[in-house]
C-alpha cells in the first residue's frame, strides 16, 4: 500500500514493483477519469463492471426449454410444489426464473441480469451464465490495470481458479492458466463453451501440460493456447505475453 500523495507515474512504477514480487497488483481508475497508463504495457486493462444480458425467446414454454440444461435441471425440479425448506435453498434461482418468465409475458426481448466484477470461476458470473447470458463491458465502466508476473506460482494459481476478463482488440476476452491433468482441461473446455460470447480465450500453461491438452484445446476456435516457461530469468508480465499472442 502506498501512503501520501504521489504522481500517477510513481503509482504505476510502484504497482509494477509489487507485481514483480508476486503480489496481485491492481490500479483502479476513479469514476469517469482515464485509467492509469502503463507505458511499458506490462499490465492488462479490465472493465470493473461486466454486464450480463439474456435474449428472451417467447413464449414462456420456449424460455423454460432454453434455460433447462444439465446445470439447471435439478434446481428447476426443486422449485416446483416442494416443501418450504427446499424452496428457500433455491430462492435466488426461483426469483430469477420468475423474473425471466414475467419479462417474457411483458413482451421484453432481453433481460438484464445485473453487473459483476471481471472474474470468472465459481462466482456471480458463473452462477448467472447457466441461463445462457452474453457478457460485455458496461458502457462507461471504470477500469483497472492488473500487473501480473507469471513467474510466481501463486499468480498462476489465481488465474487457474478465476480467469480474468479484459479488453482485447476492442472486445472482451478471458485469460486463464491451465493446470495439469484431465479434470482442469475438461473444466476449462466447459467454461470456454459456456462463455461463448467472449471473442478470445487465452489459455496459458507449461510445455508438458500444453502437449497433453493441445488436441482438446483445438476443438474451440476461440481458444488461443500460449506455452510459457515457468522458470524465466526475468519478469514474465501478462500484458507482454498477451500482446505477443494476439499478433499471432
Amino acid at each position: 500500500m502506498t501512503k501520501g500523495r504521489c504522481s500517477r507515474s510513481t503509482l504505476v512504477a510502484r504497482a509494477a514493483e509489487l507485481g514483480a514480487k508476486g503480489t496481485l497488483s491492481i490500479l483502479f481508475s476513479q469514476g469517469d477519469r482515464p485509467g492509469l497508463v502503463d507505458p511499458d504495457a506490462r499490465s492488462i486493462t479490465a472493465p470493473l463492471r461486466i454486464a450480463l444480458h439474456k435474449a428472451l425467446p417467447p413464449p414462456v414454454d420456449a424460455l423454460m426449454a432454453d434455460i433447462r440444461n444439465a446445470t439447471t435441471q435439478e434446481d428447476l425440479r426443486r422449485i416446483r410444489d416442494v416443501d418450504g425448506t427446499l424452496r428457500q435453498q433455491r430462492i435466488v434461482f426461483a426469483l430469477l426464473v420468475g423474473s425471466l418468465q414475467r419479462a417474457v409475458t411483458l413482451g421484453l426481448p432481453t433481460a438484464k441480469l445485473g453487473y459483476s466484477m471481471p472474474f470468472l470461476g465459481k462466482g456471480p458470473i458463473w452462477f448467472k451464465a447457466k441461463w445462457g447470458c452474453v457478457l460485455d463491458a458496461q458502457p462507461g465502466s471504470p477500469t483497472m490495470a492488473l500487473f501480473l508476473d507469471l513467474r510466481h506460482s501463486q499468480v498462476r494459481r489465481v488465474l487457474g481458479e478465476s480467469p480474468i476478463l479484459f479488453t482485447d482488440c476492442g472486445g472482451l476476452a478471458a485469460v486463464s492458466w491451465l493446470m495439469p491433468g484431465p479434470e482442469p482441461q475438461s473444466a476449462l473446455l466447459r467454461e470456454a463453451e459456456r462463455f461463448s460470447s467472449l471473442s478470445r480465450w487465452y489459455v496459458l500453461t507449461d510445455p508438458d501440460t500444453l502437449k497433453s491438452a493441445e488436441i482438446g484445446l483445438k476443438a474451440n476456435d476461440c481458444i488461443i493456447p500460449v506455452c510459457l516457461d515457468t522458470n524465466p530469468a526475468g519478469p514474465q508480465w501478462l500484458g507482454h505475453i498477451l500482446q505477443g499472442s494476439a499478433r499471432r
